[in-house]
């Protein structure tokens, strides 16, 4: 019953971040303008260093650091939408965040009535969050509205709280279960914000980086932590392409063009 107490708890964080994630994002939106939303979002990001290492002795300081980083997230997810002038209203985001909150309390639920196959309860939950992600990209590059973005921002942040389910679902200590989902935070944060540098950059940001350069690099740690640096810097590139493929199709149908590829043709040009 612990064990299914502690789990239940992680899920429901998990599932809580989501809504502060789509609440801030909304907040950024409406008062921040284009990369204003970064730097607040870094600031708040700031706030949550010194609650995080101060957790040990106070644990409720962790669940700060935990807050304080999903609206982080937030803030930096909405200099996308002001930067690329999207119209990301309250209902939409909270809807796409609805979707991944259900499906992480879903997945704490599993991981209750999982005895011991922790790893096998974890590969398909991840498995499944990729087909969301999927689903997220293709409707984002199709109509490149603010609800399949943000839907594909909350699957990458329920990736990161599936695998913190998984360590609740093993550990019995309330105040490493809680340091995990704080430590987790910050993991989600950098990612978020990349990404969503490289989306408003059109990953020009990213120019002087080549996946390449770690070939060498990757052999002698057999691709154990390059190969994610890898697989990060692709995620990156797809990133920017989205970005690109979204901003034509707006482009298209404010300006009511009947052929498409003929516009995307002039602005390689």
């Amino acid at each position: 019953m612990l064990k299914n107490h502690i789990i239940f708890r992680a899920g429901l964080f998990s599932a809580a971040a989501l809504g502060v994630f789509a609440s801030s994002a909304a907040f950024g939106t409406s008062f921040f303008t284009e990369w204003l939303g970064i730097l607040a979002g870094v600031l708040t990001m700031g706030a949550a260093i010194p609650c995080h290492l101060l957790g040990k002795k106070q644990k409720f300081l962790y669940f700060l650091s935990f807050l304080f980083n999903s609206v982080g997230c937030g803030f930096s997810a909405s200099a996308y939408y002001t930067t690329e002038k999207i119209n990301a209203d309250l209902g939409e985001l909270f809807a796409a965040a609805l979707i991944l909150a259900v499906f992480l309390f879903a997945s704490s639920m599993l991981y209750c009535f999982t005895t011991e196959a922790f790893t096998a309860a974890c590969v398909t939950l991840c498995v499944l969050d990729a087909l969301i992600a999927a689903f997220a990209v293709y409707g984002w590059m199709t109509d490149g509205d603010a609800f399949f973005s943000f839907l594909f921002f909350s699957s990458l942040i329920a990736l990161f709280y599936i695998f913190a389910m998984r360590k609740a679902a093993k550990e019995y200590d309330t105040c490493e279960i809680a340091r995990t989902v704080s430590l987790h935070s910050f993991g989600i944060f950098i990612l978020i914000t990349v990404i969503v540098l490289a989306l408003i950059s059109e990953g020009e940001i990213f120019d002087g980086f080549d996946s390449s350069d770690f070939k060498d690099v990757k052999k002698k740690n057999k691709g154990k932590a390059i190969t994610g640096a890898v697989i990060a810097a692709e995620a990156l590139d797809t990133a920017a392409d989205i970005a690109e493929e979204s901003r034509r199709k707006r482009k298209a149908k404010k300006s009511g063009a009947k052929n498409p590829q003929e516009e995307k043709n002039q602005t390689r040009e």
